[in-house]
C-alpha cells in the first residue's frame, strides 16, 4: 500500500511541475510565426479533453477458505476528464464501468453460483504524455496512474454489494484528427484490494467464499474511443 500511495506522489509531483521548456518534450525548432520555444499549433498540449471509450475487460480472481471467486472478462466503458497543469502533465478524473459474470466456487460444500456483476470505478490521479515529434504533433502517447473505489455490484440478491479500494496503471496514445478531434487507444491494468468483509462472495444463502486474508485482484483491460479538445 506504501509503495502504492509513494508511486502516485511522485506521480502528481511530477504534475504539479510546470516543464521547463517545451524543448525538453521533443518539440521541433519554432515554425515561421511562432516565437522561440513555442510549439506549432498541433504540437501545444490541449488545456482540457473530454475522452469516451470503450473495450474488453478481462477477468481476475480471489482465493478463499475452500473455494475460490472468479470474474469473468466482459464488455468495458467509460469516461475520462483531463486537465492540463504544465506541459506534458495533466491532472485526471476517471469513470468507468464493466459488465461481468462472477463465479463462485465452494468446494468444502460442493456448490457454486454464477451471476452478473457489474464494476463501476471512480478513480483521481495524473498523466504525463509527450508528443511522438515524427508524426508532427498528431500523435501524443501517455502513461497515467490513479487511485480510488470501485464498486461490487452483484445481481443476485442474496449477494451485497461492496465498495473497496483500487488503482489502476494505464498507457496509451491519442492520434489527433484535427486539433479539437482526436482517436485514442488505451491498455489498462486495474486492481482492487478485497478483503474478508467483502459481501459480494458470501452473504444470504448464497455459495459463500471467506477470503483468508486481504487480495489483490487483478484485470487487464483494452480499448478505445473519442477525444474531444475544448
Amino acid at each position: 500500500m506504501k509503495t502504492i500511495l509513494g508511486s502516485l506522489a511522485g506521480l502528481l509531483a511530477l504534475v504539479a511541475c510546470p516543464v521547463a521548456g517545451q524543448a525538453q518534450y521533443g518539440y521541433p525548432a519554432p515554425a515561421v510565426g511562432t516565437s522561440p520555444g513555442e510549439a506549432p499549433p498541433l504540437m501545444r498540449p490541449n488545456r482540457f479533453t473530454l475522452t469516451a471509450h470503450a473495450g474488453y475487460a478481462f477477468g481476475g480472481s480471489v482465493d478463499g477458505e475452500g473455494g475460490h471467486a472468479s470474474v469473468e472478462g466482459g464488455p468495458a466503458a467509460g469516461a475520462i476528464a483531463s486537465f492540463t497543469v504544465s506541459p506534458g502533465a495533466k491532472v485526471r478524473l476517471v469513470y468507468s464501468q464493466q459488465a461481468n459474470e462472477l463465479f463462485v466456487r465452494n468446494d468444502l460444500a460442493d456448490s457454486s453460483d454464477r451471476f452478473d456483476l457489474n464494476l463501476r470505478s471512480l478513480q483521481l490521479g495524473g498523466a504525463l504524455e509527450m508528443p511522438f515529434v515524427p508524426s508532427k504533433g498528431r500523435l501524443w502517447p501517455h502513461f497515467a496512474m490513479t487511485l480510488g473505489a470501485t464498486q461490487f455490484d452483484p445481481s443476485d440478491d442474496r449477494y451485497g454489494d461492496s465498495w473497496v479500494f483500487a488503482g489502476m496503471l494505464e498507457g496509451g496514445a491519442t492520434l489527433w484528427l484535427v486539433k479539437q478531434l482526436g482517436i485514442t487507444a488505451l491498455l489498462r491494468l486495474h486492481g482492487q484490494v478485497l478483503d474478508a468483509n467483502n459481501e459480494s462472495f458470501c452473504v444470504g444463502g448464497g455459495t459463500c467464499v471467506i477470503l483468508r486474508s486481504t487480495q489483490l485482484m487483478l484485470q487487464g483491460e483494452i480499448g478505445g474511443g473519442i477525444t474531444l479538445a475544448l
